[in-house]
């Protein structure tokens, strides 16, 4: 459980390929995100979800089952406008803050998006910042969202949050 030990491990292993990669987030071990965040060696690929609802969908399910790897069913959860736009504000200052301290840094970043792994013209330019020759076998479909595509079934209240989306002309995230 040395998280420092872990990351050298990884690196030390071959497996067959020019790079390989791992999600973290900071709340997963703070220490080791920055060690990580400043270490020039390791390209940053900063991956995120478009789908502002679906993001906050999953985190309040995640949260309230402690299960964020989805090995369990997630339950509804309730929307609360405030708490969402709150959600909203965290999450952008967030990744503009992680972006804005790799610039000031002069490290490359590659921003990706939760939807380019379904699509391989988007998945190319993630493997050419790494230095990978982006010749990609046929994709197999994507695995199936853990949660409806129907973003508003995952609420206990869905017809608030589809009236947020409806006055803040969001309802392009009803759907995912």
């Amino acid at each position: 459980r040395d998280p420092q030990e872990f990351l050298e491990g990884m690196f030390a292993i071959d497996f067959g390929t020019k790079a390989t990669g791992f999600k973290i987030f900071p709340s997963q071990n703070p220490e080791m995100f920055e060690r990580i965040l400043n270490d020039r060696g390791i390209a940053k690929i900063i991956h995120s979800r478009d789908n502002g609802l679906a993001r906050f969908a999953s985190l309040r399910a995640a949260r309230a089952t402690s299960d964020f790897v989805g090995e369990l069913e997630k339950p509804l959860v309730e929307f609360k406008a405030k708490r969402f736009m709150q959600f909203l504000e965290e999450h952008a200052a967030f990744f503009d803050g992680i972006e804005r301290r790799l610039a000031a840094d002069g490290q490359s970043f590659h921003r990706s998006r939760f939807e380019d792994f379904r699509n391989p013209d988007r998945l190319k330019p993630i493997l050419e910042f790494l230095g990978v020759t982006p010749t990609l076998p046929p994709l197999q479909p994507p695995p199936q969202n853990r949660g409806s595509s129907d973003v508003l079934s995952r609420f206990s209240n869905p017809e608030a949050a589809e009236a947020y989306l409806r006055d803040h002309n969001l309802m392009h995230w009803a759907r995912e």
